[in-house]
């Protein structure tokens, strides 16, 4: 039982590589993402602030 589950995993592997990568580069793209919306919010609140300030 063991040794189909281990031929199986080392077939996938390369699957299993690729999906991880693709996973994280995912991720990484999604934080960016994120990344710039909360720095633009973040602008636009000091933007409002300024112009209240006046």
């Amino acid at each position: 039982m063991g040794t189909i589950v281990w031929v199986v995993l080392i077939i996938m592997s390369p699957f299993i590589l690729v999906a991880a990568l693709l996973v994280l580069c995912g991720l990484v793209v999604l934080a960016g993402a994120v990344g710039v919306v909360l720095s633009e919010a973040w602008e636009n609140r000091k933007e409002r602030k300024r112009i209240v300030a006046k």
